[in-house]
């Protein structure tokens, strides 16, 4: 058996939500609720699209903040960065210096 991508996943939870959201809303379900029921079941999508985003805007700022430097691969940068730099001199182009505009080649 093939596994669900997560796009799949969030597919199939979201079209049994809107299944479940519209049997509530048609009362093809039989359930008696109350007129706060009634209001929650009415604004249920967007209370629900609310805390989606709230939970999405949190799990970001909590993966920036847990966010892990990597002094390997900066070092590796810049070692590429002036290799490239030093090739490109080789073939004549000239660089502008941006703390003071001065030319090096």
């Amino acid at each position: 058996p093939m596994a669900l991508t997560k796009l799949m996943q969030w597919l199939l939870g979201g079209g049994c939500f809107i299944a479940l959201w519209l049997a509530l809303m048609h009362d093809l379900i039989p359930v008696e609720l109350t007129p706060m029921g009634r209001h929650v079941t009415n604004w249920l999508p967007l209370y629900a699209g609310g805390l989606f985003g709230l939970a999405s805007a949190l799990t970001i700022v909590y993966r920036v903040l847990m966010f892990n430097d990597c002094p390997e691969a900066h070092s590796e940068l810049v070692r590429e960065i002036d290799e490239a730099k030093a090739d490109l001199a080789k073939r004549g182009f000239k660089f502008v210096d941006p703390k003071g505009d001065k030319k090096t080649s």
